[in-house]
């Protein structure tokens, strides 16, 4: 059965902004509420946190708390915007179209997804080939999602991948197998899934079909793990499931209408 345990992660580059939005900022002026001031672009907002980069390159954390208002009120008109379908969009199902793979009989194929109206639940499954802990953690993803998927078709996963080649990519969903879509992987730099990443590998996100994080495998800056997603994915599934009587069987069973 699946396991709760946690592990390490490893750092990536490239997956940005965890349980928030993509900064698409360019540099400007940001000031505490002390009256200190720094020139720096927004990269990410994440959980309580804005991650700022300076002109030299180097990212610092802010809490959000301590900048002033007119800045804490540009970072929630940033929000907003993803929030209502600015630069994400409140359609994150329909933002897919046209970029999602599946393997099919061994190979890697275009597809789309089979029951988009039937989805309540979308798992986000930041991952790479040559990460230790993605491969130890994914053979256990495989097992719950094969599990839970056939009775339960409210729930769904997409692989974005941070793969350092498009063959890495292949093999990795191949030699897992896989079972859930992915991002192409000439278009996973840039989907806009990877607003919701965290700076750090293996990391699933829980969301609604319009982009409302319901679990992250972190916590403001501190990494809880995918593990502890799967486990609030299970709690979701079985409070909304219903009992219905089957008719070929006295017993009862637990489904959840689409």
């Amino acid at each position: 059965m699946f396991s709760l345990q946690h592990f390490a992660a490893c750092t990536t580059t490239g997956i940005l902004a965890s349980a928030c939005f993509l900064g698409t900022s360019s540099g400007r002026e940001w000031t505490s509420v002390a009256g200190t001031t720094i020139e720096a672009e927004l990269v990410r907002v994440h959980s309580d946190n804005a991650i700022l980069k300076k002109k030299d390159g180097k990212e610092l954390v802010v809490p959000i708390a301590k900048l002033s208002l007119a800045d804490q009120k540009f970072l929630s008109e940033q929000a907003s915007t993803v929030a209502t379908g600015g630069t994400t969009g409140a359609k994150i199902l329909n933002g897919l179209k046209g970029d999602l793979v599946k393997i099919v009989d061994g190979k890697v194929k275009k597809t789309e997804f089979a029951q988009p109206a039937a989805i309540k639940y979308l798992a986000v499954y930041f991952s790479a080939h040559w990460c230790g802990p993605c491969r130890e953690f994914t053979p256990d993803l495989v097992e719950f999602y094969n599990e839970t998927k056939a009775t339960h078709p409210e729930m769904e996963m997409v692989f974005v991948s941070s793969d350092r080649s498009e063959e890495e990519w292949n093999n990795y969903m191949i030699e897992e197998k896989m079972p859930w879509y992915a991002v192409q992987f000439k278009k996973a730099a840039s989907s806009k899934l990877k607003d919701f990443g965290g700076p750090g590998i293996p990391c699933l996100v829980l969301m609604t079909p319009d982009g409302e994080v319901l679990s992250d495998s972190y916590v403001g800056e501190q990494y809880v793990g995918p593990r502890k997603v799967v486990a609030d994915l299970q709690a979701m599934i079985e409070k909304n499931a219903a009992p219905v009587s089957d008719e070929s069987d006295e017993s009862a069973s637990e489904i959840v209408e689409p």
